[in-house]
Parts: C-alpha cells; sequence; structure tokens
C-alpha cells in the first residue's frame, strides 16, 4: 500500500494580553496578578519604571483567561485574593506572595522578591532576573522535561542552562506532590537550583519581567496538575499512526543505496516497518554541517529513488 507523510507546521497564536486582577509596587518592582482560571494564576514583576517590563512576546500560553472574579480582602500587611480554587496572599510590605488552598493549606511561597540585575553590555540593556520558592523539606517535585541524569525528584538539585540540546529536551515546569505547578514563561536560557540556602530558584537571562504560573490540582492524582499545563499551553496533536510503528536506526548509513538495501531486506523478510532513520552526513564534508540538502555524493543522484 502507498503512503503519503505529509508534515506540517504549526504556529501558537500570540498571548492575547488581558486585564490583571490585582496589581502592587513595592520598591519599584511592580507585581501584577492575573487569573486564567480559579486553579490557574500569572504572575508578572517587573521594573516600574521599565517601559519594557511587559512587552516580550508570548507564544507558547494559548489560554484565553476566563471571567474569573476572585474575592479581594484588603489588610494593613498584605491582601488577599480567593477563588474557588486558590488563595493568593500579597505581602504590601515586601511584595512577596504565598500561595494557598482555599481551605488555607499552604501550596508554595515566594521566598524573597524577585531580582533584577541589568546586563549593562548589551544594546537593550535587559535584565537578569531570578525568581526563588521555598519548598517543605519532604516534598518532592517532578517535571522539567527530558533530564537524563537517572532522578524523578528534582530536589536539591541544581541544572545549568537549560537549552535544549541533543540529548535532553527541557520544559521550565514542575509539579509538586503537593498538589500545585509552576510553570516558568520566560524564554531566555534557564537555570534552576534548589538548596536549603536560597530555595527553589529559577534564573533567567536576558529578561524585562519575572513571568510565572502556579497551577492548582487534586494532590492526590498528579496527573490534575499535569492537566492545567495542558489547558494553559493547549493539547499535543496526536501523533500519525505510522510512528507507533517500528522504527530502523543505527550510527548512520553511509550511501542512498545502503539505506534502500535496508528496507528492500526488510520487506523480503516481510518484517513490518515504517520509519527508516537517515542520520547525519547526508549532506557531505562537515564543513557543510546541519544542511538539509543532500550533497554527499553517495546520495546526491540517487536520493529520489531512496525517498
Amino acid at each position: 500500500m502507498k503512503r503519503t507523510i505529509l508534515f506540517a507546521l504549526m504556529m501558537p497564536s500570540l498571548f492575547s494580553a488581558s486585564a490583571q486582577d490585582y496589581a502592587l509596587t513595592v520598591g519599584g518592582i511592580t507585581t501584577e496578578v492575573t487569573f486564567y482560571s480559579p486553579e490557574i494564576v500569572r504572575v508578572v514583576k517587573f521594573q516600574a519604571a521599565d517601559p519594557l517590563g511587559k512587552s516580550d512576546p508570548k507564544v507558547v500560553v494559548t489560554m484565553t483567561p476566563q471571567a474569573v472574579t476572585p474575592t479581594l480582602r484588603e489588610g494593613n500587611r498584605a491582601d488577599t485574593l480567593l477563588t474557588t480554587g486558590m488563595k493568593v496572599v500579597c505581602n504590601k510590605q515586601t511584595g512577596v506572595l504565598s500561595f494557598f488552598r482555599p481551605d488555607g493549606k499552604t501550596l508554595i511561597r515566594e521566598r524573597a522578591q524577585a531580582s533584577f540585575t541589568r546586563r549593562t553590555a548589551h544594546t537593550i540593556d535587559p535584565y537578569d532576573v531570578a525568581q526563588s520558592f521555598t519548598l517543605t523539606g519532604s516534598e518532592a517535585i517532578y517535571g522539567f522535561g527530558q533530564v537524563q541524569d537517572g532522578n524523578l525528584n528534582h530536589r536539591n538539585k541544581s541544572y545549568s542552562h537549560m537549552v535544549q540540546n541533543n540529548t535532553s529536551v527541557w520544559i521550565p515546569f514542575f509539579h509538586s506532590v503537593k498538589g500545585y505547578g509552576i510553570y516558568w514563561d520566560l524564554y531566555g536560557p534557564c537555570d534552576f537550583s534548589d538548596n536549603s540556602s536560597s530555595g527553589a530558584t529559577f534564573k533567567t537571562e536576558a529578561a524585562h519581567a519575572v513571568d510565572y504560573y502556579v497551577l492548582v490540582g487534586d494532590e492526590r492524582q498528579g496527573d490534575d496538575v499535569v492537566r492545567r499545563l495542558r489547558e494553559l499551553t493547549g493539547k499535543a496533536t496526536m501523533v500519525p499512526l505510522w510512528t507507533f510503528g517500528y522504527f530502523q536506526s543505527k550510527e548512520r548509513y553511509q550511501s542512498a543505496m545502503e539505506t534502500l538495501g535496508v528496507m528492500q531486506k526488510y520487506r523480503s523478510l516481510k518484517v513490518p516497518i515504517d520509519c527508516v532513520v537517515q542520520d547525519w552526513q547526508y549532506w557531505g564534508d562537515n564543513n557543510m554541517w546541519n544542511a538539509m540538502e543532500f550533497l554527499n555524493p553517495q546520495f546526491r543522484t540517487t536520493y529520489p529513488q531512496m525517498i
């Protein structure tokens, strides 16, 4: 049976801004709190004097904020925002936020106000930004994507330069056994560390603002928090049926005819196969590294037949 494979590129819609539910400026840093649902809240912190504080484009979050009307309880030292899904307490003297379940059970607290370190060597002079959180002693956290260090629990771990690599895929998100998650929505190179002296800290290079989400779910079901992340960033499209089949791969095949020979051998043995991976150097010498063309003489004239 003849098969046709289609390739498509998807571009998420740009983030559509909405009016914040609460704003507070302390020590020159403005904090804005916006509820996307009763269980999902966005926190943005920026230098009040920075005209670009909220201008960073956003393409990952696709969720449109729901019509949530939190109850605001004003106090002398702190203000409280309450929904059916969570409670956010804003310290009016320090700007530090704390997050609770509606019944008052602690989820997570900011350890201190966000930090902004100006990068004066750069034209636009953005900041290195960081936000630390306080976790409980026995609390386990999971996530961060494809981290190949043998650990599921990322407490007391440090990860530098969390950018996509050949064998690692980073997602700046963790979820806790306490039934909440933190999604760090900044696009610069990111570090994460957790230790007893400084807490759990996200740090990003070259940003204008701290921007993160707290997602609250059922602490008895870990997928409940992940479901909140799917609500926030969109559901993943199911991959085509053929991708569930057998893949054949090795270090590389050195010619188009070798690759075809592998396929023909499978067919002659009547062994089902759906994909043969043609790894590197089909482009030729290493001075053509990653060229998206079949420039290698062993492929150049025969690749149409191979395809």
